[in-house]
């Protein structure tokens, strides 16, 4: 997770300005044209930017994915972004299927499997996937 400032922002319609669209100050001018923010209206939101975090929102989401899901097999644990964050995030397979390498500044997790691998995590560090609480990795 990370920390983002948020805005309100105003748009003109015609005469008559709009208010209600929330971006965060970085969003490209073009995707924002003739919209000013509101500053006296920014917020600090959590905000999910990591594939391990999505698949976990999704999980939650999905209720029909979610009555056939289990126990997660494993936890990836990372620096917390703020007091709020769990700084930890489950994984659907064991702790054996995941790898966690440092490549330079950024500390990095792939998914292995038979056939393809795929990159969950990659960001501040250090980080390690451990057995969840009653789970054998």
């Amino acid at each position: 997770m990370k920390l983002e400032t948020q805005y309100l922002w105003r748009e003109q319609w015609g005469k008559k300005w709009h208010t209600g669209i929330t971006w965060h100050a970085d969003t490209p001018e073009w995707r924002r044209p003739g919209i000013e923010p509101l500053i006296e209206s920014a917020r600090q939101v959590m905000v999910r930017d990591q594939p391990c975090e999505w698949d976990e929102m999704y999980a939650r989401t999905a209720t029909n994915m979610q009555s056939r899901r289990g126990p997660t097999p494993s936890v990836l644990r990372m620096p917390p972004c703020c007091p709020e964050d769990p700084g930890a995030c489950p994984l659907p397979a064991p702790a054996s299927a995941y790898s966690v390498a440092q490549e330079g500044s950024a500390w990095v997790v792939n998914h292995v499997r038979q056939d393809f691998v795929r990159e969950i995590y990659r960001g501040p560090g250090p980080v390690f996937v451990e057995p969840a609480h009653g789970a054998a990795g």
